[in-house]
């Protein structure tokens, strides 16, 4: 049985591009639950934070430790727009709350929830306020720092 060497060398170049494309689709999956887990993780650390009583100092210290650790996956897999969103919101303390840096945060999850969720919807600012801060309106636009 003689096989046509194009017929062979076709099916060779399309094996090889099926396995580059492949371990690229895995590749890019995985990326993309490393920074999905990286923006919840984060966002997980900073509610239970803001609910912890003085008296859970340990707890606190485990929830801080949780929220550094996100930060760092953050700065290795986020995006460039969430890294300078995250950057904004600590350089405005990361103090919950405070209104300025409740817009920044609100601004940080916007970003992380298009980035985890594309072809969504925008979540509207007045949501993210009244789900996350108990507030429906935005604070009056005060001078920058």
């Amino acid at each position: 049985m003689h096989l046509d060497v194009g017929v062979v060398v076709s099916l060779l170049v399309g094996a090889g591009l099926q396995y580059i494309f492949s371990r690229l689709m895995e590749r890019r999956k995985q990326l993309s639950s490393l920074r999905s887990q990286a923006y919840v993780d984060f966002l997980k650390g900073c509610a239970q934070v803001g609910v912890l009583s003085e008296a859970g100092q340990e707890r606190r210290r485990e929830c801080l430790a949780t929220i550094i650790d996100a930060k760092a996956r953050i700065a290795v897999y986020g995006s460039f727009a969430v890294l300078g969103a995250l950057a904004e919101f600590e350089r405005r303390g990361s103090n919950l709350s405070d209104a300025r840096t409740q817009e920044a945060f609100i601004r940080l999850c916007q970003l992380m929830r298009r980035e985890i969720l594309p072809g969504q919807h925008e979540a509207e600012p007045d949501w993210m306020r009244m789900v996350l801060f108990n507030r429906s309106e935005a604070p009056p636009e005060l001078p920058p720092r």
